[in-house]
């Protein structure tokens, strides 16, 4: 069975317009809320996707600190 979560991210500043090499990812098995845990510091959530249900998480529910408008 596959880690049930797949993060796209980058460790450029938001708002900063990202190349293909800033945007990084990790196929990972925690919890949502152990996600940010497990990235690089300043690390920026793009994309969260479920791989067992084959769709994106909504940002509403990734972890508090990386939803739209919240920072870290």
């Amino acid at each position: 069975m596959s880690p049930p979560y797949h993060v796209r991210y980058s460790l450029s500043r938001a708002g900063i317009v990202r190349s293909p090499a800033d945007v990084q990812s990790l196929d990972v098995d925690v919890e949502l809320d152990q996600i940010p845990g497990l990235l690089p510091d300043g690390a920026y959530i793009m994309y969260i996707e479920d791989v067992n249900d084959k769709r994106a998480v909504h940002w509403t529910r990734w972890p508090a600190a990386f939803r739209p408008g919240f920072g870290k």
